[in-house]
């Protein structure tokens, strides 16, 4: 790595997500919000048209700073009447905590008095913003030379921080323009960056991550920088709960992102549309009877699905998609057998060209096409259900022609390029591959792909992006792991062009992309001088070129005048919108003037240039203030002749370019939770879930003691997140719910209708009931019935004597037990099972069961000799691992670490043909990277590889 580099100040990021009150659609800043801009305003939308008398109230609304004081300050009513601002007449202080306090009496046109309530936010230590340009010579000196800045900040290599991920950059042909974005972390350590990296090796900005490890830095198209959190990974497989961070072109936080509806967001997927609204998903953790869908099922599983939302540009959750309504987890390729496991890892999503959304399952091994606007699945390609013929591909691994697929992508040719991860069991090295669709006589032929030479698995993490020039960088996910390339950068023909490489083991990064960031500079900025009316004036130069051409119908000023074009290659910041919001393209055009203070022009935009895929259909809608304000569209016309588009302006400012969205619809929600006629704890409040479908504004919501809802219990409007809350909880009664959704095309019909009982918190043993004989070792489940949300201690007894501990385990009602080996022959035992926090919750089996040496019970004889893949991996203090015995054979199972010390024997013994489980405790080991090997006999010997996190 080169010993020249940048580093911008560490941002304290806080892990407190930020909230607003329940009775309000929206609000700036949220509670407990950080890193605010000192020149903040109070933003307040109840969701209601407003009394506009309201704000002649003095009072209502107290600004206190700790270090400032209180604050005075104009408060105005917004022209939609829904929204107050509260503008400070002074800013705030750098550090300070900011209270605000809004006092009972906002009263809505229907007379009804918003409650009061306060809240707080943390103000930025910095006064003004960093001025990012002050950093750009070492990477753009063309820029640099535009603005005359002084040197850029050099530091060598010695001043790393110990815990930098450094890397070697190789290049060998020609990459890509712009900035390598990665964010790579230590696995172990949980230590990582944020990084631009140029291609001659300099680091254009570093980022240390405090409190959570970096995933997916990136541009936004936009223009912003965003990046994921991780807080808190998930126990039962890849993922963890993240907050996104948005950052301006001064690296300044300005914003974060989490979803909505109760749930938390995960790190495989966070994009912003052009048009404002964002797309996140998250892994919804369930509990499923599995004992019903596979053999061998737990029927205590606790199964993750995911849920997919997009959220518009107040954050309201607009769309929502859940996998259980959609999937059969019997089309997964998953261990259908395990207690815990995440049966469908979707890991990307793709805005697709006809607005649609492209999914990647990765547990299906498939890629999913679903309609925007109803979550119906269009088309499923890949997996068990695979509706299209592969062309160019090898049979041998069909269905799988692409296995522990991610960051699926469509480009603009129409083609879908991806991370092709390969899999240990089946195909052992990973690749990037693009197929060319035919979704009318559903045919994927395979036009490219990428091996690296020599071959790279990585079945964990990785993402492939085609460039603008034609290239493809390739991000190996975990593989750098273990001293393998992080980032590959190929040409078309598959000629290696850029390589990084870590210098540390255990640093991996999500995923690789390169972006052509310019710092919120225009791509284009041409001046034209003296305009006069009746002219026609084309914004383009030899070096630089807007799009734009300028007939001027009218205009007023004198002679010597000035009007600026000025092409941006992201989309435009906070678009508003009268109405839905349309599709929106990642270009815009602002344009300006010197002495022309009115205008009547025809603007025309050269649809050749931009690009435009159906020119006759993209709309032009403009603003009069550059990033802030509505949206309004124009008259546009299209002259295929020309090729060009075309709408008269009365107003400089900023322009964009749109295709309408789904024209909108209503349906009716799907009630989720709870389950239908379920009995539920009635000391507890109780949350009423349904998920929407298509597009939704907000929910009617009805709760009654009655199916036909004339004693309503509860009877509310304009819910903005598709759940209800019910704190006051009626004793012993069975409940009635229904919803229904509202948007811009009025009122759906009510959902089906639900209902529930409140009873007393309880626990039922199921099994075993009496009389059964499960054999000493063997594994058998232990199933109950509960209503309960804590978890459940599980206890041995003979007869009404404990005998000891068997478990603490989730209250799943199902839970797999293996009868210790030196358990007594008995005909007398009993399971009792009850709340760790309530001990008059319990219940005890009515009748008594055998544990025997022997049952008769004829053991499974395996095909082959096979040592299965530990699970969970990574691992904290234990795991499992499996290995099947088609003979009796003497068996070893041994693990070593990396330096190929041997550091547990976990089995050394003659062994039956069968299938064995080992659950290893490795509390005393360190993290790391560790070896179990299996040898049966002199000749069988296989090995995997474990990851111990600490």
């Amino acid at each position: 790595m080169r010993n020249s580099y940048i580093i911008f100040p560490g941002l304290l990021i806080a892990l407190a997500m930020a909230q607003k009150p329940d009775n309000f659609e929206y609000m700036y800043p949220m509670n407990d919000s950080k890193l605010i801009a000192c020149s903040s305003e109070i933003i307040l939308r109840p969701g209601s048209i407003l009394d506009p008398n309201v704000i002649q109230t003095p009072g209502l609304i107290s600004v206190t700073g700790s270090q400032s004081g209180k604050h005075s300050g104009k408060l105005v009513l917004a022209t939609d009447n829904k929204t107050i601002i509260f503008k400070p007449v002074n800013p705030f202080s750098p550090d300070e905590t900011v209270e605000v306090s809004v006092k009972r009496g906002f009263t809505d046109r229907a007379g009804k008095v918003l409650p009061a309530f306060t809240s707080s936010f943390t103000v930025t230590s910095q006064e003004k913003p960093i001025n990012p340009y002050l950093y750009l010579k070492t990477i753009n000196p063309e820029l640099y030379a535009l603005r005359n800045l002084p040197n850029s900040i050099q530091a060598d290599k010695d001043s790393l921080p110990q815990d930098f991920p450094d890397f070697d950059l190789t290049v060998t042909g020609v990459p890509g323009s712009g900035y390598l974005f990665i964010s790579p972390t230590h696995f172990i350590t949980n230590d990582g960056y944020n990084l631009m990296i140029g291609n001659n090796g300099d680091i254009f900005y570093s980022q240390r991550i405090t409190g959570g490890y970096p995933v997916d830095f990136k541009v936004q198209p936009n223009g912003t920088l965003t990046f994921g959190k991780v807080f808190e990974s998930f126990d039962f497989g890849g993922g963890g709960k993240t907050i996104y961070y948005m950052m301006d072109n001064a690296f300044s936080v300005i914003d974060s992102f989490q979803m909505g509806n109760g749930y938390i967001a995960d790190f495989h997927e966070f994009k912003v549309l052009p048009n404002g609204h964002a797309l996140l998903l998250t892994y919804d953790l369930q509990q499923v009877d599995m004992s019903k869908i596979v053999e061998g099922g737990n029927p205590g599983a606790l199964v993750a699905g995911t849920v997919i939302q997009e959220l518009d540009l107040d954050k309201n959750v607009i769309f929502q998609w859940r996998s259980w309504d959609h999937y059969d987890l019997r089309d997964s390729y998953a261990d259908l057998t395990q207690s815990l496991f995440d049966g469908i890892h979707i890991n990307s999503i793709e805005f697709d060209l006809d607005n649609n959304l492209l999914l990647s399952a990765l547990a299906l091994g498939e890629i999913t096409k679903i309609n925007r606007q109803t979550g119906e699945i269009i088309w499923r390609m890949g997996g068990k259900n695979n509706q299209f013929t592969f062309i160019n591909e090898s049979e041998t691994y069909a269905p799988l022609y692409f296995m522990y697929q991610h960051d699926v992508r469509r480009l603009s040719n129409g083609n879908i390029v991806l991370f092709d991860g390969g899999d240990r069991d089946r195909r052992s090295w990973s690749r990037a591959v693009e197929y060319q669709m035919d979704e009318t006589n559903m045919t994927a032929t395979k036009v490219w792909d990428f091996r690296h030479t020599p071959d790279i698995l990585s079945s964990t993490m990785g993402s492939a992006q085609r460039l603008s020039n034609g290239n493809t960088l390739i991000g190996w996910g975990m593989a750098s792991m273990t001293g393998n390339p992080a980032v590959t950068e190929v040409d078309p023909d598959g000629n290696v062009v850029m390589e990084l490489k870590f210098n540390k083991l255990l640093f991996a990064s999500y995923r690789a992309m390169r972006f052509e960031w310019e710092g919120g500079l225009p791509a284009a900025d041409v001046t034209r001088q003296e305009l006069h009316a009746g002219n026609i004036y084309i914004f383009d130069t030899e070096t630089q070129k807007t799009g734009v051409t300028l007939k001027i119908n009218n205009m007023s000023g004198i002679g010597y005048n000035e009007a600026y074009a000025k092409r941006y290659l992201y989309g435009p910041k906070e678009p508003e919108f009268i109405n839905k919001a349309p599709i929106i393209l990642p270009v815009r055009v602002v344009m300006s003037q010197f002495n022309i203070p009115t205008i009547n022009a025809d603007i025309y935009f050269d649809a050749d240039f931009y690009q435009f895929s159906n020119p006759d259909s993209i709309v032009i809608y403009h603003r009069e203030f550059e990033g802030r304000g509505l949206f309004l569209p124009l008259s546009t016309v299209y002259n295929p002749v020309t090729n060009e588009i075309k709408a008269t302006m009365t107003r400089w400012g900023e322009f964009i370019f749109a295709y309408p969205d789904f024209k909108t619809q209503i349906f009716q929600p799907l009630p989720v939770a709870p389950v239908d006629s379920q009995k539920v704890d009635q000391t507890q409040k109780i949350v009423m879930e349904w998920t929407p479908v298509g597009y939704a504004a907000d929910y009617d919501f009805q709760l009654a003691s009655d199916a036909s809802f004339t004693n309503l219990i509860v009877d509310t409007t304009r819910l903005t997140e598709a759940r209800y809350i019910l704190n006051a909880v009626p004793q012993n009664t069975r409940l009635y719910w229904h919803v229904r959704t509202r948007n811009e095309a009025g009122a759906s019909e009510w959902s089906v209708l639900r209902t529930f009982q409140t009873v007393e918190p309880y626990i039922l043993i199921l099994v075993p009931n009496g009389g059964e004989k499960w054999q000493i070792g063997g594994s058998y489940f232990i199933e109950w019935e509960d209503n309960i949300e804590e978890d459940v201690i599980i206890e041995l007894y003979q007869n009404e004597t404990f005998l000891g501990l068997i478990d603490t385990s989730r209250s799943t009602g199902g839970y797999s037990w293996e009868v210790p080996v030196e358990t007594k022959n008995s005909y007398n035992y009993k399971i009792m099972i009850r709340s760790t926090e309530r001990n008059s919750v319990f219940d005890i089996s009515d009748q008594t069961m055998a544990l025997l040496d022997s049952v008769d019970i004829p053991p499974e004889k395996p095909a082959h000799f096979v040592l299965r893949q530990n699970k969970p991996n990574p691992f904290t203090d234990q795991t499992t691992i499996t290995y099947e015995l088609s003979e009796q054979l003497h068996v070893k199972l041994e693990i070593f670490n990396i330096l190929g010390q041997k550091m547990m024997t976990v089995t050394d013994g003659i062994q039956e043909a069968g299938v064995y489980t080992k659950t290893v405790n490795t509390r005393s080991l360190p993290s790391g990277i560790y070896f179990c090997q299996l040898q049966a006999g002199d000749t069988y010997i296989e090995t995997i590889k474990m990851i111990l996190i600490r």
